[in-house]
Order: structure tokens, then C-alpha cells, then sequence
């Protein structure tokens, strides 16, 4: 298991966005999954996303990621 440092949004959609590519799941897919609109993860792959923290953590669980905070 590989950790990746998250300094801006974009960086955690584009890590969305590959897990979720990794899964094979399209961004229709993984909306339908969720009961969102596709507009909502395309948002968020993009760091453009306003989404609440539930949100974002249902999406990651849903690609296989999990968020952990560090104290640094």
C-alpha cells in the first residue's frame, strides 16, 4: 500500500480518477453507484468539486481508497 501526499484538490481527483480507471469503472458508473450525477465526480477528478467530506469519502471508499490524516 502506497501512500500519496495531498496538497491540493487536484491532486486527490487525479488520484480518484486513477483508482477509479483501475476498477475499470466509467465516471457514469461510478455516479450511478453513488446515486449522483456524473457532473459531481467529473468535478471532483477535476479539484473544481465543492462536495462535502462525506461525499469524498463515499467516492474513495467506492474506488478503493481511504484517506488518512498525519500529524506532520
Amino acid at each position: 500500500m502506497s501512500a500519496t501526499i495531498i496538497p491540493q484538490p487536484l491532486v486527490l481527483g487525479q488520484a480518484i480518477r486513477a483508482a477509479r480507471k483501475g476498477r475499470g469503472l466509467t465516471q457514469v458508473a461510478l455516479a450511478k453507484a453513488l446515486g449522483t450525477y456524473p457532473r459531481a465526480i467529473i468535478e471532483l477528478e477535476r479539484g473544481r468539486s465543492t462536495a462535502d467530506l462525506k461525499f469524498v469519502l463515499n467516492v474513495l471508499a467506492r474506488v478503493g481508497l481511504q484517506l488518512s490524516v498525519e500529524q506532520v
